[in-house]
């Protein structure tokens, strides 16, 4: 869309580590031919505290769920 509209070829993710994995998984399966590059920003690890474990676990499952669905409907893409 945006990207493809301005010419880019290349593009770089910033969100936090925990939230990375899945951006890029979402942001791969709608742009194959863009190079992504990673900057992920460091948040506290999921052992420090109970919202930080909350935060990983949530994050985690909808990873999962988002996995799943590219991998049944999209497998080419990933």
């Amino acid at each position: 869309a945006w990207v493809a509209e301005h010419g880019f070829d290349r593009v770089l993710i910033v969100t936090n580590d925990y939230h990375l994995p899945r951006s890029l998984l979402e942001m791969r399966a709608q742009m194959p031919d863009v190079e992504l590059i990673a900057y992920p920003v460091v948040s506290p690890r999921p052992w420090t505290n109970a919202q930080s474990t909350r935060r990983w676990v949530l994050e985690y499952l909808k990873f999962t769920a988002v996995w799943t669905r590219h991998r049944f409907d999209e497998p080419e893409h990933i």
